[in-house]
């Protein structure tokens, strides 16, 4: 009889799907999905799936259906900023309008855009509008508009994941260490779009992280003196380069190098090296009624020679190096990006090509010159300031657009700017209270005199006095130049520092002797 029950199907065990009450899960830079057990263990875990590219740059998928939940929350919560510019309602929603299409446009732009985009919704900004730009945190910055927060290492790597996620790239994407400033790149063989739209903008041979960017633009153009700005060594500490490499920044944004001049460029250490040799020299027989006759000659002779030599050159005063000539460049005319600039390209970006006139064009512009020249009048011109440009009809303390401005000069303005009568609400600044602190110092030294005599009260005031002079001439200057023994660039001198406590205690010193002349003296000594 023939066994005709099936057999027993085999049994495959499948792993039971995670929660995240048992654990948690993370993103690595390719993609992939990892979930670990144990909350508290830093190991990624086991590789549960993979993001996938969604219906939106902004809303990834994944293949793994339990982590699907956490993703969405997770790149929103990294991205928070971002996200907060689509509230649609509620309090701190942007209204409708401009700000609305801003905010807008910087969602799509992963919270980076080129001011060139938005001017159009700028110039309809009000002060209220630009108060609730500053409220989700929009910085509306001289060439490119940004989020400051989304400059943290996480979301610089998720915006790059996203980026590459959405245009079908290779991950994990090439981007920079996190947390530098700046990075080295090959202009020819990046995308731009890419660096620009995680917060590091191409210039040069350098990406650079975008609010760093905004820092030397600004510095830059608060400190440019008609039309021309000093490419201060510290611009490159801020870029994390060196001083070629921020002359290369600064030529890539269209500033133009000027000639150095070479006089200043000369150097200054050779005359200070003849008064070594001469020295020597002289020390040289100085040394040889000295030596004693020894067996060995010709080492007796070297030894007082060389111990001679050594002695000179350690009381030679040591030379200081020269300051390094600063570069100045003057400003770009026009509108400024992130595009590379050619050599070929000029005001507003576009290349001037040789124009092909013919006969009628040229006839046309001499007709068109001519009646010009009858209708001049003597009435002289008014002389360009690029000290002056113009300023937009409402402002509320913004920064304004280079691109706004006519000249080569742009002076920006505070992010708040005081009313008047706000303006001393903390008091007045501290040039205008010397005046109070030397006047309350001679109050209470005349109150004091209802309880000491005069010659008790100039004992106090004399030594009050003494000790204020060398709390300001030894301890504050000290403290300052850290060198008590004097300044080598200063000659071996002691930088001093004589200002309000010095008067103060100058005072009293004066006061310990005048005050035995009456109150009647000292009151008009003071009203002098």
């Amino acid at each position: 009889m023939s066994d005709t029950s099936a057999p027993p199907e085999e049994k495959i065990e499948t792993p039971a799907k995670p929660t995240e009450s048992a654990g948690r899960y993370s993103l690595a830079d390719d993609g992939q999905i990892f979930f670990q057990e144990n909350a508290s263990n830093p190991l990624p875990g086991v590789a549960v799936g993979r993001i996938v590219k969604g219906a939106a740059l902004l809303s990834p998928d994944t293949d793994y259906e339990p982590a699907r939940e956490w993703l969405a929350i997770h790149v929103r919560g990294v991205l928070e900023p971002l996200f907060l510019l689509k509230q649609e309602a509620g309090e701190g929603a942007l209204p409708e309008g401009p700000a609305r299409a801003i905010g807008d446009k910087l969602y799509a732009h992963l919270g980076v855009i080129k001011r060139t985009e938005l001017e159009g919704e700028i110039a309809g900004l009000d002060p209220d509008l630009r108060k609730a730009l500053r409220g989700k945190g929009v910085r509306l910055g001289p060439i490119l508009a940004f989020l400051p927060a989304l400059v943290k290492p996480a979301a610089v790597k998720m915006r790059a994941l996203l980026w590459g996620l959405w245009h079908d790239k290779a991950l994990p994407m090439a981007r920079p260490v996190d947390g530098r400033v700046s990075e080295v790149v090959d202009p020819a063989a990046i995308d731009p779009d890419f660096y620009r739209m995680i917060g590091y903008p191409v210039f040069g041979p350098r990406a650079i992280r975008i609010d760093m960017l905004d820092r030397v633009v600004t510095d830059v153009y608060d400190s440019a003196v008609k039309g021309v700005f000093e490419a201060k060594h510290k611009y490159a500490e801020w870029l994390g380069t060196n001083l070629d490499g921020l002359y290369a920044i600064l030529e890539a944004m269209g500033h133009r190098r000027l000639k150095e001049d070479a006089a200043v460029a000369a150097p200054a250490e050779m005359p200070a090296a003849e008064p070594v040799v001469e020295a020597a020299a002289v020390a040289e027989p100085e040394s040889e009624p000295a030596s004693e006759p020894t067996p060995e000659p010709a080492s007796a002779s070297e030894a007082p020679l060389s111990d001679a030599i050594a002695a000179v050159m350690a009381e030679a005063p040591s030379v200081p190096k020269p300051a390094p000539v600063s570069v100045k460049f003057m400003l770009r005319r026009g509108r400024m990006s992130d595009q590379p600039q050619g050599p070929r390209e000029r005001r507003g970006g576009h290349d001037r090509k040789p124009r092909e006139r013919n006969e009628r064009q040229s006839r046309a512009g001499h007709e068109k010159r001519h009646e010009d020249r009858n209708v001049r009048t003597d009435a002289p011109k008014k002389a360009y300031d690029p000290n002056k440009p113009q300023r937009p009809k409402h402002h509320d303390g913004d920064r304004p657009s280079i691109t706004e401005v006519n000249g080569t000069v742009a002076r920006f303005e505070m992010a708040y700017s005081p009313l008047q009568g706000e303006r001393f609400a903390f008091g007045p600044p501290l040039l205008q209270r010397v005046p109070a602190f030397v006047f309350l110092a001679g109050t209470s030294a005349g109150l004091m005199t209802a309880r000491k005599n005069p010659a008790e009260l100039g004992a106090f005031l004399m030594k009050r006095g003494l000790w204020l002079l060398f709390v300001e001439v030894v301890i504050i200057s000290t403290g300052v130049t850290f060198a008590p023994l004097g300044i080598a660039e200063l000659g071996g001198h002691t930088l001093v520092f004589m200002q309000v406590i010095w008067a103060i205690g100058a005072s009293m010193v004066l006061l310990a002797f005048v005050q035995r002349l009456g109150a009647g003296f000292c009151f008009g000594l003071g009203a002098l």
